[in-house]
């Protein structure tokens, strides 16, 4: 794979795992706020389930920042 087709799937990773971990830390620093106990029988879902709901996503995102610098690394010793 061309040296600058690595570079543009790098950044395009570490562009979305960025977006997808400040996405989910706005969403659950929202839930914490938003939600209180007596919205929670309204809305059907518990607190915890909402936050729950953004995890995933985060360390998803996180991982895909992590493996960009991973590829990086490994692709300069290779070279």
């Amino acid at each position: 794979m061309p040296l600058w087709m690595i570079r543009v799937i790098r950044y395009g990773l570490m562009f979305v795992g960025t977006s997808m971990v400040i996405s989910a830390i706005v969403n659950i620093v929202a839930a914490i706020k938003l939600i209180d106990p007596y919205a929670e029988s309204s809305l059907g879902v518990t607190r915890t389930e909402v936050i729950s709901w953004y995890v995933v996503p985060g360390f998803f995102g996180l991982a895909m920042i992590v493996f960009a610098f991973w590829w990086q690394r490994k692709g300069r010793k290779s070279e």
